[in-house]
């Protein structure tokens, strides 16, 4: 019995430890697919983090440059707004913007001022933050006036989404929802 008890337990003895080296190859397997999960996942957010810093940093860099056209506008066209608003009582402004561009009327617009005008259109683009990128239809309106020695422009607007195209009658198709906004803010204050 002991012979066939040897060749039994010999057997099944490397049966278990068989059994017990591919329990561990497969414990060794699963961690390292683990590990590689893992990393995998540690790089896809390092990529992901630094594409919302790159975002981030676009959206600052946008912002830094409108504010530092906002005050080359202001230094260069405070003195000239001052006076038109003194001259006519205000200066009033249209505006339509949407489907990527966006466009500022002035009522009281002459051709020997046009160059200040058409800084004037910029500037109250950047400074009202009037939104161009989308599909939409803004239709807006403003004055811009003096109150308390402090340069002012009243305004108020109505937003339209665009839901559709109609490409038969070449007509754009909008939310029957409207959208209303209006502000009073200061531009620039004048110093005395």
């Amino acid at each position: 019995m002991s012979l066939i008890s040897n060749i039994f337990e010999k057997l099944f003895g490397r049966s278990n430890h068989y059994e017990e080296e591919q329990t561990e190859r497969i414990e060794d397997a699963d961690e390292k697919l683990f590990d590689l999960g893992n990393h995998y996942e540690e790089e896809q957010m390092e990529r992901i983090e630094d594409a919302d810093e790159e975002l981030f940093d676009l959206g600052n860099h946008y912002e830094e440059e409108r504010a530092e056209k906002i005050e080359d506008a202001d230094e260069s066209l405070e003195s000239w707004i001052i006076a038109t608003v003194k001259e006519k009582g205000c200066l009033s402004f249209t505006w339509e913007s949407g489907s990527d561009e966006a466009f500022v009327t002035f009522k009281d617009s002459t051709d020997v001022d046009r160059n200040n005008f058409e800084d004037l259109e910029t500037y109250i683009i950047d400074t009202l933050d009037i939104p161009d990128a989308g599909e939409f239809q803004m239709n807006g309106s403003g004055d811009i006036y003096i109150d308390n020695n402090l340069v002012r422009a009243k305004y108020s607007s109505t937003t339209k989404a665009i839901i559709d195209y109609n490409e038969e009658t070449d007509q754009v198709i909008y939310d029957e929802e409207e959208y209303h906004d209006s502000a009073d803010e200061v531009l620039f204050a004048i110093e005395k």
